[in-house]
């Protein structure tokens, strides 16, 4: 797959704002964009487009599934067949695996796979790598599933998808509640088909579960119903978010204030930490926290380990937001909560100013900082709405958007409302990478030392690599000295894992998934002639904040690695 090759462009600095939804050779989307996902670090990006010009040959004048590869900044259309076929009908809500290599989505067209005749939006699973496309949604006999099946999600590994389906021939054992939509895990690896919203002793949800997500291992899987029999004394008759724990048949609720009073409004968009432990969620409730007179939908995030709630769509000094809040999204360590809001009045006006459309914004809930990202590199707001929040691994907020003032050059705007909507990347501002040793206090780091003669003065080349020898994304900072005041040095990067950040002055940030490895290419040039000898230090320090930290590994080597690095799967823990 040409998407997984590697190249040396250069990246966004910390503060800009890059459109993603535009050909490889920069040509803006000549229609709308939609539901942005991500992969864990940032370099693939999925997304929903009714543009016919983001690749050659889109004739199907649908909706369709992209992935474009940051790195290259190819773009790959996924909603077709092993042999080219273009999906008939639209296609829509996409997720990626870690590696960039799997495509998750649903569509209605029957084309995809011959046996697809049940008329329904089906799930499926495109490889990349070798073109073949998988069938999620169908029976353990091979039929199709006899309802529509959607909202499906994808695990970074690739192995497990989610989705809901209202079909009642996908369970052998049977489906008793009269057609309603339940939850389906799909593990590809072992081929079991399992249905979820269920309680430990089996009784099955009675009122419709939507819109699921699974955490990385494949164990938690959160989703929204109306059923008021998973949990005891269910009663306020509202869609609530449940918890279900796939290793031991636990289910929760979680859409419950801290002394576990249940939420007097609806809820339905939610997102789940890596370990499951934090959940967020939008709801209308005016009884989950003190305080609650705003009447608009909010932000919450639910600690299920302490049972505290907290709402986070409020300002730094915890004034709520003037307006309803949505579109939650929470990352991998359950830090960072991100949304988009109407309100005027979460970010200081004198730093940022108010504005009468939708913003996406990040809140730090360790230090209750919030910042508005839709907005461009020299700090305009959006112009117009954006929205279609999307986080992972806290580096990076991906979100759709109808401004053209967030890039230079964004002219594909049309009267009609819908064109001219993009899909937007913004670095989250409380993630990078600072001087000072970075926000962990469990930091790791590793040096490596390398000898440098150099009697001719000619400039010496070499190369580092940086490697996430731990379990979970990380962020790792690569800081070089070069021979200290008698060498003047230059980075690129030349291939391996997602480099987010900027080459500058022996600095590099690197977000990476466990086993991922970034490589540089560096050139020392002494400074005079007589300088014929330094030794080179390059330390890469682990800036992640878990328990169990990251282990970060430097290598420095006078030749480029024989193999160009790849990224590994993370193990599975379930």
């Amino acid at each position: 797959m040409a998407g997984l090759v590697l190249s040396s462009m250069a990246y966004a600095t910390a503060n800009a704002i890059e459109r993603v939804s535009v050909a490889a050779d920069g040509t803006e989307a000549n229609d709308q964009s939609e539901r942005p996902a991500m992969s864990l670090n940032g370099q693939y990006v999925v997304f929903v487009s009714d543009a016919d010009n983001l690749v050659p040959g889109d004739s199907n004048n649908n909706q369709d599934i992209f992935l474009k590869n940051r790195m290259t900044g190819a773009v790959h259309l996924a909603s077709i067949t092993a042999d080219g076929t273009q999906a008939e009908y639209s296609s829509g809500n996409p997720t990626v695996s870690a590696d960039g290599r799997y495509v998750c989505f649903n569509t209605g067209s029957g084309n995809l796979h011959p046996d697809d005749d049940n008329g329904d939006g089906d799930v499926y699973v495109k490889d990349m790598k070798t073109g073949a496309l998988q069938w999620i949604s169908r029976a353990p006999d091979g039929s199709a599933g006899d309802d529509g099946s959607a909202n499906a999600f994808i695990t970074p590994d690739g192995r497990y998808v989610v989705f809901q389906s209202g079909a009642e021939n996908l369970d052998p054992d049977g489906d008793a509640n009269d057609g309603d939509r339940d939850v389906f895990v799909k593990d590809r690896k072992t081929g079991r088909l399992e249905r979820v919203n269920e309680t430990a002793d089996g009784t099955q949800a009675n009122n419709d579960c939507e819109n699921p997500y699974i955490t990385p291992d494949g164990r938690f899987v959160s989703f929204y119903s109306y059923s008021d029999n998973l949990v005891p004394g269910d009663t306020n008759g509202r869609s609530d978010i449940f918890v279900k724990d796939r290793k031991t048949g636990a289910i929760e609720l979680v859409s419950i204030s801290s002394d576990e009073e249940p939420g007097d409004g609806y809820c339905r968009c939610h997102h789940m930490s890596d370990d499951g432990r934090y959940v967020i969620f939008r709801s209308s409730s005016t009884n989950l926290v003190p305080g609650d007179t705003n009447s608009s939908y909010d932000a919450f995030v639910k600690d299920r380990k302490t049972g505290i709630l907290k709402r986070v769509s409020v300002a730094a000094d915890g004034t709520e937001a003037n307006s309803s809040s949505g579109g939650v999204w929470i990352s991998s360590d359950g830090r960072f909560a991100a949304f988009w809001s109407g309100a005027s009045n979460l970010v200081d006006s004198g730093v940022m100013k108010d504005s009468d459309y939708d913003q996406i914004y990040v809140k730090d809930r360790k230090t209750g900082r919030i910042a508005r990202v839709s907005q461009s590199a020299s700090g305009e707001i959006g112009n117009r709405d954006s929205r279609a929040t999307f986080m992972t691994g806290g580096g990076y907020i991906a979100f759709k958007s109808r401004a053209d003032n967030l890039v230079p050059n964004d002219n594909n705007g049309i009267p009609n409302y819908w064109d001219g909507e993009d899909i937007f990347l913004a670095k989250n501002p409380f993630a990078t990478y600072k001087p000072d040793g970075g926000v962990g206090k469990n930091r790791n780091s590793s040096r490596s030392l390398l000898s440098l003669k150099n009697p001719s003065g000619k400039a010496h080349k070499f190369y580092l690599t940086a490697e996430n020898k731990g379990n979970v994304f990380d962020d790792l900072c690569i800081k070089g000295d070069s021979g200290g005041a008698k060498y003047r040095t230059t980075y690129r990067q030349i291939g391996g894992g997602n480099v987010t950040g900027d080459v500058l002055r022996g600095k590099l940030v690197s977000g990476q998934i466990p086993g991922e490895k970034a490589v540089l290419q560096c050139v020392a040039k002494p400074k005079g002639k007589s300088q014929q000898k330094a030794t080179l230090t390059h330390r890469v320090k682990s800036l992640g904040q878990r328990p169990k930290q990251d282990v970060a590994r430097a290598k420095v080597e006078n030749d480029a690695p024989k193999k160009e690095p790849v990224s590994i799967k993370p193990n599975d823990l379930f």
